[in-house]
């Protein structure tokens, strides 16, 4: 197995023309867009020759492959969302700031810190897997201590200000393109999810990712952010490694308050995720 190919880029697919119900329309459409017709005929628009069979051999793979046309995109900003105006395209609504791996670089963290912008909806599940990702020694973060090894914690820290959202949509895809594909490829769950059927999936796979991690030595603590609802505050209890790693905070200002009490059952300051 390859580590490096456990993961891969993000590519989010032109979607039907329509700009009411769909948000990252940026090719004409050709036979067929996302969720219909045939491979062959959804690859038309991103600039495929039409073909009546598939290349029989290597060398008509190369040719076929040759063949394709250039394709100019509309990267206008999309309109769909009243919050959201990035340009349209494969890396549509794909503007996280790249990950910084364990360090003891403190000018470095804090400036990585300062330069994070808040956009987008709440992905706990995403946020959880990766914080575990890079404390683990295994790839594509290799970083951390191998597991269990004497002396060493494993601390994460999950902080949340709103509810696990899958970005349901009344359209032909069922939400909007995610880290999971879309609700049709079901791999969330049943592709008729209502919006709380996906936050309660999303929920059911946070914990189990809550889970693995702490059997994998991994300490964690929650904190619940100025947010009332009862399913993300129980799944929060439960991640937790502990009733004691658990903080439902109503207020921003006591936020220091609680990482000062993290760090005092931690026993000293250490780097974590």
């Amino acid at each position: 197995m390859k580590p490096e190919t456990l993961f891969v880029p993000s590519f989010n697919p032109d979607e039907p023309d329509d700009p009411w119900l769909y948000p990252n329309s940026y090719l004409v459409d050709g036979v067929a867009t996302v969720g219909q017709g045939t491979l062959e005929q959804r690859l038309e628009r991103y600039g495929a020759p039409k073909i009546a069979a598939k290349p029989a051999n290597f060398i008509a793979w190369i040719l076929y492959i040759l063949s394709w046309k250039k394709v100019v995109p509309d990267t206008s900003a999309s309109a769909f969302y009243t919050n959201y105006f990035e340009p349209k395209g494969p890396t549509f609504n794909c503007d996280p700031q790249p990950i910084t791996a364990l360090t003891d670089d403190y000018a470095l963290l804090k400036k990585n810190i300062g330069e994070l912008t808040a956009l987008g909806s709440t992905n706990i599940l995403e946020g959880m897997m990766w914080g575990w990702r890079v404390l683990s020694s295994r790839e594509p973060f290799s970083e951390g201590a191998k597991e269990g090894t004497a002396g060493t914690q494993k601390i994460m820290v999950i902080l949340t200000d709103g509810t696990n959202s899958f970005g349901n949509l009344p359209n032909s895809l069922g939400s909007a393109y995610t880290s999971f594909g879309y609700l049709i490829d079901e791999r969330i769950g049943p592709a008729t999810l209502t919006p709380e059927g996906t936050t309660s999936a999303m929920d059911a796979k946070t914990l189990a990712g809550c889970t693995n991690a702490k059997k994998d030595g991994v300490e964690i603590y929650t904190i619940l952010l100025e947010e009332d609802d009862a399913a993300t505050s129980a799944l929060l209890e439960q991640c937790a490694s502990g009733a004691d790693h658990f903080f439902n905070v109503p207020n921003h200002s006591k936020l220091k308050s609680v990482f000062t009490d993290i760090v005092k059952k931690v026993g000293k300051p250490r780097l974590s995720s």
